[in-house]
């Protein structure tokens, strides 16, 4: 089924067939299939960019440069240099919102390549490491995860409608314009012919 993936069952077995994962991707925003190789204990070589070195521990470049001693870092993969000369970029247009996105370096990928197979008693090292990196993840403990950010939002959101509710009950509504009293015709003397006689001289 397209819409459902390969059983749980058949990953395994693929995963754990193999000796090494090879990733050339151009970007991840957490690269499932590198998780899911940790939790095979099967080791992952991967350019070192976007979400990649999170997973890998290799944020500040570790072993990019050199590889004497590299089963000793605190590494959960092997990291492979990407987007190193003005060639090794590339770029799908619109459909890609017009980025510019790294290449693998493919020359550095076949040198760690050949560092992992001239050294399986060090690479075991960083696969147990990735290995037990990777057992804080699961579906349902990032399930919990999810769960407590969006109860931390809601409530955020509560309190301040709580303070807009109280902000209006206390809030006086303004009085109308009183208008202005109508003055009052005033009353004028009676037009007409005078009550007392007028001399004339």
């Amino acid at each position: 089924n397209e819409n459902k993936g390969y059983p749980i069952e058949a990953l395994n077995k693929i995963y754990n067939i193999m000796d090494v994962q090879i990733q050339t991707t151009q970007g991840e925003g957490w690269c499932l299939p590198i998780t899911e190789a940790m939790a095979a204990k099967t080791l992952n070589i991967a350019p070192n960019i976007t979400s990649i070195p999170e997973i890998f521990g290799t944020e500040n470049g570790e072993g990019l440069e050199g590889l004497d001693g590299i089963e000793g870092l605190e590494i959960r993969g092997i990291p492979v240099k990407a987007g190193t000369t003005i060639s090794e970029w590339i770029t799908q247009g619109p459909s890609d919102f017009e980025r510019f996105r790294p290449l693998t370096n493919i020359e550095d990928m076949v040198k760690k390549l050949i560092w992992v197979y001239d050294n399986p008693d060090k690479v075991v090292h960083i696969v147990n490491r990735a290995y037990e990196w990777i057992q804080q993840y699961s579906w349902e403990k990032i399930a919990e995860q999810w769960d407590i950010y969006f109860q931390k939002v809601y409530n955020s959101l509560e309190v301040e409608r709580d303070a807009k509710r109280l902000e209006e009950k206390n809030a006086k509504p303004e009085q109308p314009a009183q208008p202005a009293p109508e003055s009052q015709p005033t009353s004028a003397a009676p037009v007409g012919p005078s009550s007392e006689p007028t001399a004339i001289s």
